[in-house]
């Protein structure tokens, strides 16, 4: 009897606010178990919830001096930068956000409410990382993917400034541990290397390709963006 009571009760309606393509695809499933979707887009709540982050959370974001963009460092040189936290400022635009999910997505914003527009973006991105993983191995999980990556040593695969060089090349005022040819060192060599010695290099690979979109966006005319 219970049970038929419960089954006659009419289930309690949950209306949940959801972002991104699922929103709109799976919608009718979730209708079925009494969990009405309203989407929202995606974009426009990243640049919102960023704005509220940059004006009223202290040390939310941080910053670093990479030096001369024309002189490029070396991944683990550039993870080695000291950071700088940022102050909650009551205007921070004009800003480049970056997006990084499956593919990238440079969205320039200028104030608040809808004064933002993107700008470029690329398909080289998350999507791209993982799915070159799953083709190399046989991850079970992202969080066991990049534990792999940290283990791994990028320079055992890429061929250097230094391996072409013999040392800097102070022409182009490039450092020896630059990153001349992503993979460059495999073809030079007669023994196959592990896929899981490969990993760390394609993570900085794919970041490469993220930040040197990025920075090429920042110099579009009209931006006003300059890369230091």
């Amino acid at each position: 009897a219970a049970a038929a009571a419960d089954a006659a009760t009419p289930r309690r309606r949950v209306v949940m606010r959801a972002t991104g393509g699922g929103s709109v695809k799976y919608a009718s499933a979730f209708e079925r178990i009494g969990v009405a979707l309203q989407p929202r887009d995606e974009m426009r709540s990243m640049v919102h919830g960023l704005n509220f982050l940059l004006t009223s959370v202290e040390g939310e974001a941080f910053c670093v001096d990479a030096g001369d963009p024309l002189s490029p460092l070396s991944p683990e040189r550039a993870a080695a930068l000291p950071r700088r936290y940022l102050r909650a400022q009551p205007s921070p635009f004009p800003y480049l956000f970056v997006s990084i999910g499956s593919g990238v997505s440079i969205i320039e914003v200028t104030g608040w409410g809808e004064q933002f527009r993107r700008v470029d973006g690329s398909s080289i991105g998350g999507g791209t990382f993982w799915g070159l993983c799953r083709l190399l191995l046989q991850c079970g999980s992202f969080d066991e993917l990049i534990a792999l990556t940290e283990r791994g040593v990028s320079s055992n695969v890429d061929m250097l400034v230094g391996d072409i060089y013999g040392g800097d090349c102070a022409a182009h005022n490039l450092n020896k541990d630059v990153i001349a040819a992503s993979f460059g060192k495999v073809v030079m060599r007669r023994e196959q290397p592990a896929p899981r010695r490969a990993l760390a290099q394609l993570a900085h690979a794919a970041e490469s390709s993220v930040l040197s979109v990025a920075l090429l966006a920042g110099r579009l005319p009209g931006l006003g963006f300059v890369a230091r």
